[in-house]
C-alpha cells in the first residue's frame, strides 16, 4: 500500500494509475483449501494471493480513486485519482 500513497503524490488529480496482475491467475476467486483442485497453478501463487486481495480490497475501499479491474490478461485494474 505503500506504493500506492507514493504513485498518489506523483499523479496529478484526474490522471490514470495501472496496475497489472490483479487478477493473479485467477486465484483470487478461489478459496485458499481449493488448492488441491487447481494444483496446475504454481505454489507461488498461493503462497502470494492473499497480498493481492489486500491490495485489491485496498484499492476498491479508497475514497481516493475509483477503479475499474478489468480481465486483460492477468487483471489489470485502472485507477482514476479523483482528489
Amino acid at each position: 500500500m505503500k506504493y500506492h500513497e507514493k504513485v498518489m503524490e506523483l499523479v496529478k488529480i484526474g490522471g490514470i494509475i495501472a496496475y497489472d496482475n490483479t487478477l493473479w491467475l485467477g486465484s483470487i476467486a478461489y478459496k485458499q483449501d481449493e488448492y488441491e483442485k487447481h494444483s496446475e497453478m504454481p505454489e507461488s501463487v498461493w503462497r502470494n494471493r492473499d497480498y493481492v486481495i489486500q491490495f485489491n480490497s485496498f484499492l476498491a475501499s479508497n475514497p481516493q480513486i475509483e477503479s475499474s479491474l478489468l480481465s486483460i490478461g492477468d487483471g489489470l485494474t485502472l485507477c482514476r485519482r479523483l482528489y
